[in-house]
């Protein structure tokens, strides 16, 4: 059995990223701060909008093929317990609409918001 060892791998043109095709990585996520609405890191996330107290949209570089895309959000917060409370107008080159709810199931912003996106790319 061989090694193959290499700093980076590339499409045939020697320059495109290879299409993950067999494999269920990712398409999408990002880090962010809600206070304010900064991407800290991200792959393929473009920019986010706040939609007012805890609403935020996230755009995608690359769009997925439907807005069946799968979503994942986890969020900190330090002081209104907000949790992840599900999405609503999610299209192919967006989230939707994250929203976030405290314990008295009010809208509330979150201090940190981490959402993977899982699909295929368009």
């Amino acid at each position: 059995m061989g090694t193959l060892k290499v700093d980076t791998v590339v499409g045939s043109d020697g320059t495109s990223p290879v299409t993950l095709t067999k494999q269920s990585a990712a398409k999408a996520w990002s880090h962010s701060g809600l206070d304010d609405n900064v991407i800290e890191d991200s792959f393929n996330t473009s920019s986010t909008f706040d939609e007012g107290t805890g609403l935020v949209n996230y755009s995608f570089v690359s769009s997925f093929n439907s807005a069946n895309h799968i979503d994942v959000g986890m969020i900190g917060n330090n002081a209104s317990d907000a949790f992840y409370g599900g999405q609503n107008a999610k299209a192919a080159g967006s989230t939707g609409t994250i929203v976030f709810y405290n314990t008295s199931n009010v809208l509330a912003d979150a201090n940190t918001i981490n959402i993977l996106s899982h699909g295929d790319l368009a």
